[in-house]
């Protein structure tokens, strides 16, 4: 009986359907994930494009290229392109307002002339200023503002205020040459602008531009595209440059959840190869992102101050001799000038670019390098009659006064000393025989105060991160920055690589490769 009971539950067992095993969940094809890999940035690029807005800065841009390319023609000369240009200048008075507003009507158009002669290609500068024409020179702050621009190695003066320009032999004169020649100063205007020579310091102000600033980071780039493709490619460029910081999180965050939607954690690698992994992609990040992101205006500014004084104090033994070698390199490379127009010079790096700079300016400057060497203890002193301003840095624990603009410091017994040392031996100090800024009589009447100390960005000092670029060198620097001034960007971009890991680390490497699931199988 036992016999027969077993058999029947054998045969109702062999008649049951075989267990079939469960099937694995196809989540997505390879070619739909390559797919969706492409066309996702692209769709959230174009999202975030139309999404955008254009600010004051695109449209001036906007209006600068369209400006340049209804006044100029290919089948004239870049000379005969910025004479038509001027001529338009001179009629259409509002343009100013419309590309740089702010910066008055008369240096406003001249401006635009530089900025026209940049993004056609010029790089060459000089600005000329003429005070005003009154005997009495009621304000030197006032006067006329001429462009001179170098075309073909050869100078030539551009006003689009007054005069517009003056040809002979069908060149446009350059300032010099206009100067000389009293045929061409055919209007009393000419003939009052020429009454004083030029080297006349009352009179006369010209300065060499080494930095124009066109509307919006593109530059002469977008000016390029705007020529090439026209006005919304050059909007949508521009926007998508603007908004890079946004569409890289957002593509990497959704690129995240991608890779890892069909990773199977309890195959990846184990936990310190995976935390080395983290931080492996959070460095190739950055690396990446040093080229990729635009850098903000400080840490330019920060960096090309750097890279010059990494070279002003190169092999200079102690502090003192660094800074005496700022001083000198700042007296010798910036021109002095006791009026600059419309310009507002606000740190170190404009000044150098402008190669401009008074005694105020100058004493900044001398505070600002100083700071990149540790130095934070400093003073201005002004002294009210005769005008002058210079720098005292505590250096080793003494006051050392330095003075970029005029006679950069005083040395005894191989010190340099403190405005109080230099007041009780005045008179025998050979280069202060004519001067009477710092004497004992005017002691009384000096005032002091300081600056505030320059920095990069809150609670990290421009003195740490120049040692590590005197080390490190500049890219390193440049990462170190990026990822203090842009985690988000950084973290975002460094989770897609780290998803993008995981999903390789499995025995089932990523499925859109073919040849690896049979590799991994083996």
């Amino acid at each position: 009986m036992r016999n027969k009971k077993n058999l029947k539950k054998k045969g109702n067992a062999s008649r049951k359907s075989p267990v079939k095993p469960k099937a694995e969940r196809k989540i997505i094809s390879r070619s739909a994930e390559i797919t969706l890999i492409i066309l996702l940035p692209l769709l959230i690029a174009i999202a975030i494009i139309f999404a955008g807005k254009t600010d004051q800065e695109t449209e001036s841009f906007i209006k600068l290229a369209q400006f340049v390319e209804e006044n100029t023609k290919e089948s004239q000369s870049l000379s005969e392109n910025l004479a038509s240009i001027t001529e338009k200048l001179f009629t259409d008075m509002e343009i100013a307002d419309q590309i740089n507003p702010g910066m008055g009507n008369a240096y406003g158009r001249t401006y635009i002339l530089f900025q026209s002669a940049y993004v056609l290609g010029l790089r060459d500068f000089r600005l000329v200023k003429r005070t005003t024409l009154d005997g009495a020179m009621a304000s030197r702050e006032a006067g006329y503002y001429f462009a001179e621009l170098n075309v073909d190695g050869q100078w030539q003066l551009f006003d689009p205020t007054v005069f517009k320009y003056r040809k002979k032999d069908g060149r446009v004169l350059s300032l010099n040459e206009l100067a000389e020649d009293p045929e061409m100063q055919d209007t009393p205007f000419l003939q009052m602008v020429f009454r004083q020579p030029l080297d006349d310091p009352d009179f006369f102000y010209i300065w060499k531009l080494y930095q124009i600033k066109v509307p919006k980071p593109l530059g002469i780039f977008g000016f390029q595209v705007f020529q090439a493709v026209g006005e919304t490619p050059a909007k949508l460029l521009i926007l998508l440059r603007d908004k890079l910081s946004l569409w890289l999180i957002t593509v990497s965050l959704m690129l995240s959840l991608m890779f890892l939607f069909k990773v199977k954690f309890r195959e990846i690698n184990p936990i310190p190869q995976t935390v080395l992994a983290a931080l492996a992609c959070i460095l190739v990040s950055s690396f990446v992102l040093s080229f990729a992101l635009k850098r903000d205006t400080e840490t330019r500014q920060f960096l090309f101050n750097a890279g010059i004084l990494e070279r002003v104090v190169e092999n200079q033994p102690s502090q003192s001799d660094k800074m005496k070698a700022i001083t000198d390199w700042l007296h010798e490379n910036i021109q002095h000038g006791e009026y600059y127009p419309a310009m507002k010079l606000t740190n170190a790096t404009e000044s150098i670019k402008a190669g401009y700079g008074n005694c105020g300016i100058q004493g900044r400057n001398v505070i600002e390098l100083a700071g990149y060497l540790g130095h934070k203890e400093h003073r201005l002193i002004r002294s009210k009659n005769p005008e002058h301003v210079v720098t005292e840095i505590k250096v080793n624990g003494r006051w050392e006064l330095y003075d970029a603009d005029s006679w950069k410091y005083v040395e005894r017994n191989g010190r340099v000393l403190s405005l109080q040392e230099i007041s009780r031996s005045y008179k025998k100090i050979e280069k202060l025989k004519e001067k009477v800024f710092f004497n004992k009589e005017t002691l009384g009447q000096l005032q002091y105060y300081s600056v505030k100390q320059p920095k990069l960005y809150p609670e990290i000092p421009v003195g740490e991160f120049f040692t590590i670029y005197s080390w490190l060198g500049k890219h390193i620097t440049a990462m170190l920055i990026l990822f203090i001034k842009n985690p988000w960007e950084v973290f975002a971009f460094a989770i897609a690589m780290f998803c993008f890991w995981l999903r390789l680390s499995g025995r089932r490497w990523m499925i859109f490769l073919p040849g690896f699931n049979r590799l991994a199988a083996k």
